[in-house]
């Protein structure tokens, strides 16, 4: 199986919070060893009066000032070395979705000839597709999840029952949805016809995508679902032991070569980014100035 990484949104967000705690950590140590050095230069001066009031024969002053740098001392301790902060809840979403997605793309190269083509990362005004197979059987949307616990779903509702900690029983019927509140099976259903649509306009012929839902932790388990709106849900190891990968037998075969299809892909993937790039760029250059009460 090849591999075309459009986008790579858990792993980009998740080095940039990464990077983002280590800038941070580096400031926090920087002002500490300026700390530190300020600490042992005012000892080193505190030190060398006490010399000079010594030789004078200020016997007195050189005490007091001795005394000085105790209590200095004790009011001001040593300042404690900064640690890196531990990633944030957010950072360890990410991370663990990176990994889910690595962990998938990994077992679909093992599943899969090179005849057959995985675009990661693809993006439509509908959403984020986490990977786009083609191949010379046709076109099979995945969505990754990398969630732990009990899964349900009922069409487009969807639930989990969370694991507790030392065997104890979770949190339970937790949705399973995005930011926009979409359960897995309508977050793909939606980009994956858009995607569709897109092919249909461009090639004049009608390519049904096969859409499947991997739960890639491993320890999620399904329960129940009815009424499902795509094709197949299951968890990596299913993906894996499917017999003979019926998975992926009786695809909708189109008529055009998937090198037309990866093109087409790739191309409203680029299309769709300078859109969105363009969009942003509009806003900020329309949005109006803030008063000074706004600003203040």
């Amino acid at each position: 199986m090849q591999t075309i990484i459009l986008s790579d949104h858990t792993g980009g967000k998740q080095q940039a919070a990464r990077a983002r705690r280590h800038r941070e950590n580096e400031r926090l140590i920087a002002d500490y060893q300026a700390r530190l050095q300020a600490r042992k230069d005012r000892h080193a001066e505190s030190i060398e009066r006490s010399r000079r009031a010594r030789q004078q024969g200020a016997y007195g002053r050189a005490i007091s000032i001795a005394f000085q740098r105790v209590v200095c001392s004790l009011s001001r301790p040593k300042p404690k070395k900064p640690r890196l902060a531990k990633p944030s809840q957010q950072e360890r979403v990410w991370a663990a979705g990176d990994a889910g997605e690595q962990r998938t793309h990994s077992v679909l190269g093992r599943l899969l000839s090179d005849d057959w083509t995985l675009l990661s990362g693809y993006k439509n005004a509908k959403g984020e597709i986490d990977g786009v197979l083609v191949g010379p059987d046709g076109v099979i949307a995945i969505e990754i999840k990398n969630l732990s616990g009990i899964i349900s779903g009922h069409g487009d509702r969807w639930w989990r029952d969370k694991f507790g900690r030392r065997g104890m029983p979770g949190e339970e019927n937790v949705p399973v949805r995005d930011r926009g509140g979409r359960a897995p099976s309508a977050q793909l259903n939606q980009s994956a016809n858009k995607l569709e649509l897109m092919l249909r306009r461009r090639l004049g012929e009608t390519v049904v995508i096969r859409r499947i839902v991997v739960f890639a932790h491993d320890r999620a388990q399904l329960r129940n679902f009815s009424d499902l709106t795509i094709d197949w849900v299951g968890t990596l190891k299913a993906l894996w032991q499917t017999p003979d990968h019926a998975l992926f037998d009786n695809l909708h075969k189109p008529d055009t070569a998937s090198d037309t299809i990866v093109s087409l892909i790739q191309r409203d993937h680029q299309d769709h980014a300078s859109q969105s790039r363009r969009g942003s760029q509009g806003k900020h250059r329309h949005s109006k100035p803030k008063s000074k009460r706004q600003r203040d």
